[in-house]
């Protein structure tokens, strides 16, 4: 079997994958109580808010508060929104499949999110709280997994 027909095979059998998982994912999500979002002032919440960043805006359910900073402007990809997650119960609770619904929820589906993992010497750990950024609107994000619709190979 050649590269690119193997390439083609182990594509199919991520896409199968990343089908289930995703369906699997949306379905425990989903079936999970969650009151409705509600729009704080950045005021109501600033116990939650340890790190000292302005908020511009912030939101909370039963299950998480979700505090939106100012924007930071990444080179080469533009304006993205902080977000830091902080469970309500202040437990160091990590859900992919919970952050993936509130960047859906609050940004909506069609934008794309990182959660950095910084070098252990810049590390601030003092809260279970965790922080995403939300990648502007169109942006394509180098890391593929495995779709074939964008340059695995740019370097960034």
């Amino acid at each position: 079997m050649s590269n690119r027909a193997w390439m083609r095979s182990l594509e199919r059998e991520q896409a199968k994958f990343l089908k289930k998982s995703a369906k699997a994912v949306f379905t425990k999500a989903s079936s999970d109580r969650w009151t409705e979002w509600e729009i704080s002032t950045p005021e109501e919440i600033t116990e939650a808010n340890s790190t000292g960043l302005e908020l511009t805006q912030a939101f909370k359910n039963n299950r998480y508060i979700v505090m939106v900073c100012v924007g930071d402007i990444i080179k080469d990809i533009g304006i993205c929104a902080r977000i830091m997650i902080r469970d309500n119960r202040e437990l160091p609770i990590h859900s992919w499949a919970d952050f993936m619904r509130i960047k859906d929820e609050l940004f909506g589906e069609g934008r794309g999110a990182i959660e950095y993992y910084p070098p252990r010497d810049d590390l601030v750990d003092e809260k279970n709280i965790y922080h995403l950024w939300i990648l502007p609107r169109g942006y394509n994000c180098p890391f593929n997994f495995g779709r074939g619709d964008r340059d695995a190979t740019r370097k960034i």
